[in-house]
């Protein structure tokens, strides 16, 4: 199983966050939030940059709807 281990926003405790159970990540100014299959939410430091280089480490790719047209207009 792969996890992240992220900085609770508020606490400075460590999680270990599996990827197979992340729903959603809220990237806001001063941490983000991310909720879980189970309907936990968990704020925590990690900024957007930080969280997907380590979802890269995983090699997770999150596509975006800018990314998809930026894909469509390339030539091919």
């Amino acid at each position: 199983m792969k996890y992240i281990e992220v900085t609770g926003w508020g606490n400075t405790r460590k999680h270990l966050i599996p990827l197979n159970k992340i729903v959603d990540f809220n990237f806001e100014e001063q941490y983000t939030t991310i909720s879980l299959v189970n309907g936990r939410v968990i704020n925590v430091i990690e900024n957007e940059l930080v969280i997907k280089e380590m979802l890269d480490y995983h090699k997770v790719n999150l596509v975006s709807e800018e990314d998809l047209h930026t894909l469509d207009e390339l030539p091919f």
